[in-house]
């Protein structure tokens, strides 16, 4: 990890942000009966859109079995050493685990491909108002959640850190807790600031009463030079005002890609029965949630073709049929 963090992530971005490959050929194998899917904590994103999938996926005669995790890195792991079929993990996690991950890690890695698209997972950097924050460098220092180790959150938090001049590994305060009890943290007082990378709409966030606000914000995040080199991995967004009920103005920040990873040894032709049961599904599952903004044959298209990522094969003939 070290300060070279954002060079590292920088490189594979130039190359392409292709998925690591095999060393050798791995022998298939067929789904179960019911789908494993490991979905991170119950209060994120993650594991509702595991939810929508098994509902809205039963009447195809899919079984889904919702497997709480500590966030992506540990779904990539349980994908990786075929405790589950499929998992959600943001794309900055991915790249990370190819940079920094110990050797298991990365072994599990090359047993990943990518499924689908879902979402863009935005950075909230939640601070609170009496903590003097009022811009990244000022978390020096401060007393600041960042993720529990096996989280996407933690890894973005790591990067922004590195990004902003900090050094995470020497920083004294750092926190590595879920964010449930982060944001209790920074409401109690006990903490200055919180990391929570999710899609837009958290549940977890939504459930805080306007009246949080008269102690908490979201720190505004908007030198885009910050991002030179990793524009492939983050992009600059805005986090619209009255999204949650105690964020009144508009934020900018930056977000990163969420995707499906699917275990890269089940068998092709079951992967695409699959994609076609899940892609087929995208306008109502994007009916249910936002979160389902970017599953679609479009999206999944311009990745395959263009920026070359590391899909499945039963989901590239997937979707090159569904292109004729």
């Amino acid at each position: 990890m070290k300060g070279v963090m954002a060079a590292a992530i920088a490189v594979s971005a130039t190359l392409g942000l292709v998925g690591c490959e095999s060393a050798s050929p791995p022998e298939t194998i067929t789904l179960t009966e019911t789908i494993a899917i490991a979905a991170g904590d119950t209060k994120g994103n993650y594991y509702q859109a595991a939810i929508d999938l098994r509902d809205l996926l039963r009447e195809q005669g899919y079984a889904f079995e919702i497997r709480e995790t500590t966030g992506s890195i540990a779904n990539l792991e349980a994908v990786g050493t075929g405790e589950a079929d499929l998992g959600f993990s943001q794309l900055d996690t991915r790249l990370y685990l190819e940079q920094f991950g110990d050797e298991s890690q990365r072994e599990s890695l090359d047993n990943t491909q990518l499924f689908a698209p879902v979402s863009n997972e935005v950075l909230h950097l939640m601070v609170r108002r009496d903590s003097g924050i009022e811009e990244a460098a000022d978390l020096a220092g401060k007393r600041v959640a960042i993720g529990p180790p096996n989280s996407g959150t933690f890894v973005t938090a790591f990067v922004f850190y590195t990004l902003y001049g900090l050094d995470p590994e020497t920083e004294p305060n750092l926190q590595r807790l879920d964010i449930e009890t982060a944001v209790e943290g920074v409401l109690a007082g006990e903490l200055d600031a919180a990391f929570f990378t999710s899609a837009l709409g958290s549940p977890l966030l939504m459930e805080l009463s306007a009246e949080a606000g008269e102690e908490i914000r979201l720190l505004a995040l908007s030198e885009r030079s910050r991002l030179e080199g990793l524009e492939g991995i983050y992009q600059s967004m805005t986090i619209p005002a009255n999204t949650y009920p105690w964020q009144s103005e508009a934020v900018p920040t930056f977000s990163t890609f969420s995707f499906i990873v699917v275990d890269r040894n089940l068998e092709s032709q079951q992967v695409y029965r699959l994609a076609e049961a899940i892609y087929g599904k995208a306008e109502a599952l994007q009916d249910k949630h936002s979160f389902w903004r970017l599953l679609g044959l479009e999206e999944a298209t311009r990745d395959i073709t263009i920026s070359d990522l590391d899909y499945h094969e039963g989901v590239k003939e997937f979707v090159a049929d569904s292109s004729e």
